[in-house]
């Protein structure tokens, strides 16, 4: 009987798993270091026959069989060998290509040989290994052990010739009963023949010193020579810098170079120069030792005294008990100056003793130290003080103070400081609280009154309760129900209570106190005069009393305008709001009147806690209870618009009714204040699915095509003056009863282009109002581009060409033209443009671009060529542009040189009269990078010096006028850290695996789904030197498992090391799935490779993108989920001013709230389905097995049958396995296991009657049919190029950037992958390669960032896919990651050729595909040619089908299985593994052996 060597294919697939994790490492940034490596044997064959008795056996007259392939002088020759030696060690590897089949005793024998390799152990030694497929044990052919053997090497230049000889083991025999006799036997000869490249002798060594003339010092201006002496003499360049900045280079001859610069700024310098060989494989680089050159200037004014700084930071700063005796230890910075005489009080006591506005308190403090004067040394102290057990009192605000000691303490008042105490709080008893009223919703109301009491109110209590129709949307909106008007005033009736509780966020968010304002009234007298009364109540819930009966109470006073209090609808804001002295009085025993009242000068809320203003908006009569709704029209503004579909210029009409005319108070401010309603956006638009601004939804979710903004016309006449306009232009009214008419026009196509079109509305101004948030679907067809015809399809530089435009539809018009992605001059009559090509248009063809007034555009493209040459040098004009002409010191200018017409040649770029440096023109253009321009106004100019005076004169440039203003000391910009911690482990946690996700509090947030951190006090980073840490401050905590996995990381630090190295610290908890806990404060979890930094205006420096590697510590922090190495997220950080205003929290997936136990059934999996039919396909998961445990079973019972072997765990010790319900399997009730070597995870399934409808995947029908097989390919290579174009545009003089590769040999023009395996069908033609290896492009000092890894080529019969995985970024910088993307298609008719068992397809055109442009992030259109392909299939032996070799044919499946046959999950750094494997002419699934 055959049986398919199942061995293999399962050691391919672990292959293929393992280089895709390796090559997902790379991608991330994280390429293991460069080593020697071996030499890749190129080519080659050899000769074996096992043992040659054994040969003679079978082929004699008692076996009476065949060898196949046919011997040839009586061994088999194996004609592919492939594999890798290292001649300094004696070891590699040399894999025989191609197999040997024996046939025998009628059928009875047949046995495969294959995979065949000779491991090289060391000089002389080795050992032979083989696959043995068909007639042998079963379980007992995979990579078996031949023999142990004696190698003998010789080398002829590039060819090397192995010989092994040995004696076959002992344990032979269990193979096969066929090969028991030739234990210990002699093996036969293997003799290999190979081309293995000879070692390159090593680049020889070189020293570079440098010398400076004048030595020493010199004057600010004067010339200063370097002089570059190289030993041995070799050709190359000398770089010379200071310090990090690039002063130039200088060719280097007969072993010296020099250079001379007047640019050293005044003051030390660190000169070095650096040494680039030509030929870096004869001569290698060095660097000289740094020479230290000061420059002096005349003696500067001497430094002024020192101003007191005063900073204080205490330890411990957590909650303390009162209980206990605490000892605080308190440390000092910038106490300088006079007030630091005498030395320094440290005090500490009740904040209410004294406040620094007058002199120190001499009495009353619980605890007084003093810090003589020598013990303060540059400023700074650290002592001690003790307070005695039971000295504070819970409730108590109490704080560390410090002030001038001695006389001075009356006087001085440069040292004070407070610093907060907490005390912990008493455990809450239970509390006694009346409960909170529920009342109806009135059903018709007069309007709204809004009042946010007060910013602080609104904010510091973070439990709102309403009822009685009070809407709490960034402001208190009561419903009015009675309306009295009077010769003396105005009452209104308000319905519903509000109350207003804190919970404590020390204590676990329990709640502390709250405040209750029930039957709200409010009566405004014929002055303006305004009262706002309710029903107070209030209760401390940290005791057991009772709440406080309610008193009716004046709350607050107002005024408005009595003008605007006629008859009719009102809306108006009020001004001089201030709450009662009664009210006041009766928070005094609440414990809550300082959320309401300044504490003193110095309450950094004092503003906040003002009271705020009253909004009135009534009328008499009543109105039904505002429900937003909206019907969408045609442009008839009748006919329901329904399913007729719309395109550019149409007329939308949308009618809404229930838009409350008062509501939407708040917002942005800008352009109507915050105290007025802001409105409503209608909008034509496509929108994300989740879109809703109440829900968070990011405004990039929002695609606005048109918008109206509907808005009651009395707000409108509110609106400041310079933004009337603006608003008027969109302006849709909303009358008093909630009802608007909006007309639409169709537009902006590009707006269109993915999510929903329709019809959407949502809250104004940055309002957030869930129930105005409605959306009604609009078909949409999507315009023909506009057809742009060119009378001429070639203009000179200056001329002019006439263009046609058609496609405009009525009403539509031409609104811009472009010329090379430019602004074009253009003249308009009707349809026909003439447009004005500029005198200094770069040569050569571009495209002309035209947009409609609705957004609809259209191409054409258009040639620019120079005239005909005359006779004399030609005029030249240069244009000198900066990238900035004001700019912070140290950062530097990009200066561009544009040259017209375009000629070859140089360009100076010059300040004053010093050279800056010099460029050559490229395309018309010169561009140099400026760095270390002194503070100060300098004139910058660019001069063109022809390469051929004859045909073009030089010229210069009007100066620019470049600022450099002095770096700020303290910056104004906050900072802060932003960090996704890693992609894969949050795509993880919010899975379907862990079903957890992550919160953020104590400062952090969730921005764009990744953490930001605000930036804390402390630190010691160093503008001057660049170096220190820099402290942040907040909490990400990892949850997932039901609470058992729970990651959570606190208040970062980054410690910048050096000018390129830093590390990330951060104070790490961690339980892993085992139980597993990690804690400690400080732990490095990362290294830093840094960027060169940005430095903004106020001083605030931002390093962005910062590659960031796991370290040992942090492994362990991640309960062993990623091994030291791994590449996390980038990390971006601004180093600038504390961050004043918290983080506001956020959430990604679904986090536990970690009340649970933390504990998880790890005897119950999870299933894709509850039930399935005979065929379908289940996926199962559980967790609790060993990190990363492999041979986990799968198994379905009552009856047990294996259907999967193999499994592995991650580090987590979660597995996954996804099988085929066996086509005889009864219906009924049965379980489904995952088992382990100790540990079994379950979960019944119902298995259904086959045509029932289940819950699985489907079944495949059918009859059984024959076995399918495919031939191996192991040692494939692929030739290609990625884009020639793409290559020379990111090495070339723009993006000045570079190429590298991972496993990958890069050519020059093309790049070759080695090494590949999969399979391909011989006689269907269709099959495919994976490959392992990266190539990385990068530009525009690390902007542009392109890598290309782990290709994979699908072939089917003359089409073919290049599928690849690519992370890119674009030249904004937005960085996106694509696995498994079908980046080309291949044309590979004509391309096929055979050479023995090697089928290759030679110069494969290859074409960018939709999804390759998207991840190419847009630098080439879909449909645009690639680089050829070339790609060579090494085939070998049969090897079960899989779905790209035909396994899938015949069973109906379509494109989509492709994915899921042999996809893995790069999940948590392992690879969870499920195998996908359908077989045709299998009735059930198959256990493998």
């Amino acid at each position: 009987m055959r049986t398919s060597p199942q061995g293999r294919v399962r050691r391919a697939l672990a292959s293929f798993l393992a280089a895709a994790l390796a090559a997902g490492v790379t991608v991330a940034g994280a390429g293991a270091p460069a080593q020697a490596a071996a030499a890749d044997l190129q080519d080659g064959s050899a000769t074996w026959n096992l043992v040659d008795s054994w040969t003679s056996y079978v082929t004699g007259p008692i076996a009476q069989g065949t060898v196949t392939p046919a011997l040839q002088g009586g061994r088999s020759v194996y004609g592919s060998v492939s594999g890798s030696y290292d001649d300094a060690s004696g070891t590699g590897t040399v894999r025989l290509g191609g197999s040997t089949r024996y046939e025998g005793h009628h059928g009875a024998l047949d046995v495969t040989l294959s995979d065949v390799r000779l491991e090289l152990t060391g000089p002389g030694t080795g050992a032979v290994y083989a696959d043995f497929a068909g007639t042998v044990n079963p379980g007992a052919g995979n990579d078996v052990k031949v023999a142990d053997v004696a190698v003998s090497t010789t080398r002829d230049g590039d060819e090397v010739t192995f010989v092994a000889d040995g004696t076959v083991v002992p344990t032979i025999g269990d193979v096969s009963p066929y090969f028991a006799s030739y234990a210990n036997a002699p093996m036969s000869t293997l003799t290999a023949r190979v081309v293995a490249p000879e070692p390159v002798a090593p680049a020889v060594a070189t020293s570079t010193s440098l010398a400076v003339a004048p030595s020493g010092t010199s004057s600010a201006g004067a010339a200063v020579t370097l002089t570059a002496t190289v030993v041995p003499a070799a050709a190359g360049t000398v770089e010379f810098r200071d310090g990090g900045t690039a002063l130039g280079t200088a060719a280097v001859t007969d072993g010296v170079a020099s250079l001379v610069t007047t640019a050293l700024a005044p003051g030390a310098h660190g000169l070095t120069a650096a040494f680039a060989p030509v030929d870096p494989a004869a001569f290698l680089a060095s660097a000289s030792a740094p020479v230290t050159h000061t420059v002096t200037v005349a003696e500067p004014d001497p430094d002024p005294e020192p101003v007191a700084d005063p900073r204080v930071t205490v330890s411990p700063s957590g909650a303390v008990d009162p209980a206990v005796e605490n000892t605080f230890t308190v440390s000092g910075s910038g106490f300088v100056g006079a007030g630091a005489a005498t030395g320094a009080y440290v005090l500490v006591g009740e904040r209410s003793l004294w406040d620094g506005s007058g002199p120190l308190v001499s009495s009353g403090w619980l605890v007084q130290a003093w810090v003589t004067a020598p013990q303060i040394v540059d400023g700074s102290f650290t002592t001690t003080v003790t307070v005695p057990a039971g000295s504070f009192e819970p409730g108590t605000e109490y704080v560390v103070a410090t002030s001038a000691a001695h006389r001075l303490s009356a006087t001085d008042r440069s040292l004070d400081t407070f610093t907060p105490v907490v005390v912990q709080q008493p455990e809450p008893q239970e509390p006694v609280s009346a409960p909170f009223p529920e009342i109806a919703a009135p059903g018709t109301t007069h309007g709204t009154v809004s009042w946010k009491v007060s910013d602080r109110v609104f904010a510091y209590y973070n439990d709102k309760q309403v009822t009685g129709g009070v809407a709490a949307d960034g402001t208190f909106a009561f419903p009015v129900t009675e309306v009295v008007r009077s010769a003396g005033g105005t009452d209104l009736a308000l319905s519903g209570a509000v109350r207003l509780t804190w919970k404590n966020t020390y204590a676990g968010n329990v709640p502390y106190y709250w405040l209750q304002l029930a039957d709200v009234a409010v009566r405004v007298d014929a002055s303006g005069r305004g009262v706002l009364s309710a029903d107070v109540s209030w209760d401390d819930l940290s005791d057991a009393a009772d709440s406080a009966p309610a008193t009716r109470l004046d709350v607050a006073t107002f005024e408005v305008d009595p003008a605007e209090l006629g008859s009719g609808r009102v809306l108006v804001t009020s001004s001089a709001q201030q709450y009662t002295d009664a009210f006041l009085a009766y928070l005094e025993p609440t414990g809550q009147r300082a959320h309401f009242v300044a504490s003193g000068p110095s309450d950094a809320h004092a503003d906040a806690k003002k009271a705020a203003p009253v909004t009135l908006g009534f009328g008499e009569d009543e109105v039904p209870a505002w429900e937003p709704a909206i019907e969408v029209l045609a442009a008839d503004g009748v006919t329901p618009l329904g399913d007729t579909a719309v395109s550019p210029g149409d007329t939308i009409v949308v009618r809404g009714t229930g838009f409350d005319p008062a509501a939407n108070v708040g917002g942005r401010g800008v352009p109507i204040p915050a105290t007025l309603p802001q409105g409503t956006y209608v909008v034509f638009g496509s929108f994300a699915e989740r879109w809703q601004p109440s829900t968070g939804a990011a405004a990039g979710t929002r695609k606005v095509a048109s918008q109206a903004w509907v808005l009651a016309e009395d707000v409108l006449d509110q609106v400041p003056a310079q933004y009337q306009a603006a608003v008027r232009a969109q302006w849709t009214p909303l009358a008093e009863d909630g009802t608007f008419e909006a007309r639409l026009v169709v537009r902006n196509p590009e707006a269109l282009d993915g999510g929903r079109p329709g019809v959407y509305t949502y809250g104004a101004g940055g309002v957030s109002n869930a129930a105005q948030e409605l959306f009604a679907p609009v078909a949409y067809d999507a315009p023909a581009p506009l057809a742009v015809t060119a009378a001429t399809t070639t203009v000179e530089p200056g001329g002019a060409v006439t263009l046609h435009v058609e496609g405009l539809v009525d009403g539509d018009a031409v609104a811009g033209v472009t010329l090379g992605g430019k602004p074009a001059t253009y003249t308009r009559d009707g349809s026909t443009l003439v447009l004005s090509v500029p005198a200094d248009a770069a040569l050569g063809t571009t495209s002309v671009v035209v947009t409609s007034e609705l957004g609809v555009t259209g191409s054409v493209p258009l040639t620019v060529a120079d005239p005909a040459p005359g006779t004399g040098a030609q005029p030249t004009t240069t244009r000198l542009t900066a990238s900035a002409t004001s700019v912070v010191q140290g950062t530097a200018v990009t200066l561009t040189a544009t040259v017209a017409p375009q000629a070859a040649g140089t360009v100076r770029f010059a300040a004053g009269g010093a050279t800056l440096g010099t460029a050559a023109v490229s395309g018309g253009t010169a561009t140099f990078r400026a760095s270390g321009l002194a503070v100060g106004s300098h004139a910058v100019t660019a001069t063109f010096v022809p390469a051929d005076a004859a045909a073009h004169q030089g010229s210069t440039s009007a100066p620019v006028s470049v600022t450099v203003t002095a770096r700020p000391t303290t910056p104004t910009t906050a900072g802060a850290l932003t960090w996704g911690v890693k992609e894969s482990f949050r795509s993880y946690i919010v899975g379907p695996v862990a079903h957890g996700g992550a919160t953020t509090s104590g400062g952090a947030s969730v921005v764009g789904g990744v953490f930001r951190f605000g930036q804390a006090d402390g630190g010691t980073w160093s503008a001057s030197t660049g170096r220190g840490t820099v402290r942040y401050a907040g909490t990400v905590r990892f949850t997932g498992h039901d609470g058992a996995l729970d990651i959570a990381l606190t208040n970062p630090v980054v410690e910048i090391t050096g000018a390129t190295t830093g590390r990330l610290l951060v104070d790490a908890r961690s339980t892993g799935l085992d139980g597993s806990t990690f804690v400690r404060d400080g732990v490095a979890v990362a290294t830093l490779a840094l960027g060169t930094p940005s430095t903004a205006a106020d001083g605030s420096v931002t390093y962005r993108d910062a590659g960031a590697t796991l370290t040992a510590d942090g492994a362990l922090a991640f309960s062993g989920f990623y091994p030291a190495g791994a590449a996390l997220d980038p990390v971006t950080f601004t180093v600038g001013a504390k961050a004043t205003t918290p983080g506001g929290g956020g959430t990604i997936g679904t986090p536990t709230d970690g009340s649970g136990d933390g504990s998880v059934d790890l005897t119950r999996a999870t299933l894709s389905v509850s039930q399935a039919a005979p065929g379908d396909e289940v996926t199962i998961s559980g967790v609790g097995f060993g990190a990363r445990e492999q041979g986990i079973r799968t198994e379905i019972r009552s009856t047990p049958r294996t259907l999967a072997t193999g499994v592995t765990a991650n580090a987590g010790g979660a597995a996954t396995s996804t099988v085929t319900v066996p086509t005889d399997l009864a219906p009924g009730e049965h379980t489904l296991l995952l088992i382990g070597a100790g540990h079994t995870a379950s979960a019944p399934i119902t298995i259904v009657a086959a045509g029932t409808a289940a819950g699985g995947a489907g079944s495949s029908g059918g009859a059984a049919a024959e076995q399918c097989f495919a031939q191996g390919v192991n040692g494939a290579t692929l030739t290609w190029g990625v884009s020639d174009s793409f290559r020379a545009y990111v090495t070339g003089p723009i993006a000045k950037g570079s190429v590298s590769t991972t496993g990958v040999r890069d050519g020059g023009s093309a790049f070759t992958w080695s090494g590949g395996k999969g399979s391909f069908n011989t006689d269907l033609g269709k099959g495919r390669t994976s490959f392992g290896g990266t190539v990385s492009f990068t530009g525009h000092d690390g902007i542009l960032d392109l890598r290309v890894s782990n290709p994979r080529v699908v072939v089917d019969g003359s089409r073919g896919t290049l599928v690849v995985d690519v992370r890119s970024s674009d030249m904004e910088g937005t960085t996106s990651s694509s696995s498994g993307v079908a980046f080309a298609s291949l044309d590979l008719s004509g391309r096929k050729s055979v050479s023995g068992s090697t089928i290759t397809w030679s110069g494969a055109p290859a074409t960018l595909t939709a999804a390759g442009a998207r991840a190419f992030a847009g630098f080439y259109e879909a449909g645009t040619a690639l680089s050829p392909v070339t790609v060579s299939f090494p085939v070998g032996g049969d090897v079960e089908c899989d779905a790209y070799s035909g396994a899938l044919a015949t069973t109906g499946s379509d494109a989509g299985g492709l994915a899921l046959l042999a996809g893995t999950l790069l999940l948590t750094g392992a690879a969870l593994l499920a195998v996908r494997r359908r077989r045709s002419g299998r009735a059930q699934a198959v256990a493998t052996a």
